[in-house]
């Protein structure tokens, strides 16, 4: 009866093994031919078309221009709409001067390509960087805008940041201080690991409350998770998720470098006292979203006890090590006080620990995670696409719509979250919104424009830990410098979006409830 049963289980593994290959063979064929149509029609007119001298191409594109200039007449697209608030040519910020925007049918195409970029990557196990530059191509092509805004998309000063910071961990990694920095932190605990994500938290909001920030601690810490992870053979999503909401917890007080824009930004729009209300009603945030972490979602009081090699915790550092754990301290130092870029920084700190042989330089750099670099810049490329064609601008609109009296500081906290994944959220979202804000609450009645900005910030700090934002993208490659399969990186990416957009979520409800 076994044998029987043994054999129908593995004949149905065998037939679902083969339908889902017939399927993804169905499913490239279906890409390839959708990616040839669009090059047929997005190229100009068909072999099939009459040719004719005087006629207009499908889509004229001025290569000195990122923004197509639509033909007339015979357009297979309509993309692009004629400016209405031009006032002379070149003159107008709204479309650079081409006379042309996108259409809300470029939007809404852009924003479904994101989703489908997302989906067809994890589906099918690709990088999902790779296919959001095929994707973006592709956008290219059906919209007319040149090539060349592909390449200027490309995000050198992430790129950079996040090479430098990788290779100086990967020397950590690599020399053995991060397993032993990993060790002596969990010993604290006692081997309890109740306790674990809790001093995860908490010394990360220490460090990044001292002046570095979220993004230098946010990578100090993802490191450090990751062999921690490792020894408490658990998922690294569940302790990670404490790692960045501890950073976030402490990195918006008025020395970081998040904390001084808030306030600047507030006292420009007349709003005064924002730089402790800020970081205390994050602090706050992250201590409640973290708790239901703890105890609902990774179930953390439920964690038994570890045995721990004393041995292993109690041996010291070498002097290598500690010149390593030095650089790392000399990186969120200089990177906060000097405004020097973390990357630049990391980079230089690199090459004086491998110099004096701190590490061996080719096995540093095969740990580095090139795959989560392309994932990342790729991805970003993307969305300087979605944000090109109107996407962002589009859901903008969609949430300001819906706001009102009650509800606007929850709207413009979502907002927030959602420009903080396609932008910076000190660099770009919040000097952006907190004048909206003061705006929108000078122009309705019951609207506090202390607690609109208190929303923006922490919902676009909340949406950092997307993976394609520089605290999730750091925790990715933290991670990623790991021996992990694609299928395993691929489903963290996921998770650290899902993480972020509940994170926002959760903002947008405490400010409808009334907390900020």
């Amino acid at each position: 009866m076994c044998c029987v049963l043994t054999h129908r289980n593995s004949e149905e593994v065998l037939s679902m093994k083969h339908t889902h290959r017939w399927f993804g063979r169905a499913a490239l064929i279906l890409v390839m031919v959708l990616l040839l149509t669009v090059t047929v029609f997005a190229t100009g007119e068909s072999a099939s078309a009459p040719t004719d001298t005087g006629a207009t191409s499908a889509v004229a594109v001025d290569s000195d221009a990122s923004t197509p200039q639509q033909a007339s007449a015979g357009s297979r697209f309509s993309l692009w709409s004629e400016c209405t608030d031009c006032e002379a040519t070149g003159t107008c910020s709204t479309c650079d001067g081409s006379g042309k925007v996108p259409s809300s049918t470029a939007a809404i195409l852009s924003l479904v390509l994101f989703c489908a970029t997302l989906v067809l990557a994890f589906i099918f196990k690709l990088n999902s960087g790779l296919v959001a530059i095929v994707v973006s191509l592709v956008l290219c092509w059906i919209t007319g805008i040149p090539e060349k805004f592909l390449l200027s998309s490309f995000d050198s000063k992430m790129f950079l940041m996040l090479f430098g910071v990788m290779y100086l961990f990967s020397i950590a990694q690599e020399n053995k201080t991060l397993e032993l920095l990993s060790k002596k932190t969990f010993a604290l605990c006692r081997g309890n690991a109740k306790l674990l994500p809790i001093v995860v938290f908490l010394v990360a909001a220490v460090i990044a409350a001292i002046g570095p920030g979220p993004i230098s601690v946010s990578a100090l810490i993802a490191v450090l998770v990751v062999s921690l992870a490792r020894e408490v053979n658990i998922p690294f999503i569940n302790l990670a998720a404490f790692g960045l909401l501890g950073s976030f917890a402490g990195g918006l007080t008025p020395i970081t470098p998040s904390g001084l824009v808030a306030a600047q930004k507030a006292e420009e729009s007349k709003v005064f006292g924002i730089g402790l209300e800020l970081p205390l009603k994050m602090a706050l945030t992250c201590v409640i979203y973290g708790a239901i972490l703890y105890f609902f979602v990774f179930k953390w009081h439920k964690a038994k006890k570890v045995a721990i090699q004393p041995d292993s915790a109690s041996a010291p550092f070498s002097f290598m090590q500690l010149a390593t754990l030095a650089g790392i301290v000399i990186v969120a130092v200089v990177s906060t006080v000097f405004s020097v870029n973390v990357g630049l920084i990391s980079l230089a700190v690199s090459v004086v620990l491998t110099l004096f042989k701190a590490a061996d330089e080719g096995a540093a750099l095969k740990k580095v995670p090139w795959g989560t670099l392309i994932m990342i810049i790729g991805v970003g490329i993307l969305i300087s696409m979605v944000t090109k064609l109107g996407g962002i601008s589009l859901l903008s609109k969609w949430l300001q719509a819906i706001a009102s009296a009650k509800t606007a500081a929850a709207i413009m906290g979502v907002l927030a979250g959602v420009m903080s994944w396609f932008s910076s959220a000190s660099g770009v979202v919040m000097p952006t919104l907190f004048p909206a804000g003061a705006e929108m609450a000078a122009n309705m009645t019951g609207v506090d424009a202390m607690s609109i900005m208190v929303a923006v910030g922490i919902g676009a700090h909340m949406a950092a830990m997307s993976p394609v934002s520089s605290c999730g993208g750091l925790t990715l490659a933290a991670y990623s410098s790991g021996n992990v399969t694609a299928e395993q990186r691929n489903k963290v990416f996921l998770q650290l979006f899902l993480l972020s957009a509940t994170g926002v979520l959760f903002g947008g409800v405490l400010a409808l409830l009334g907390l900020y």
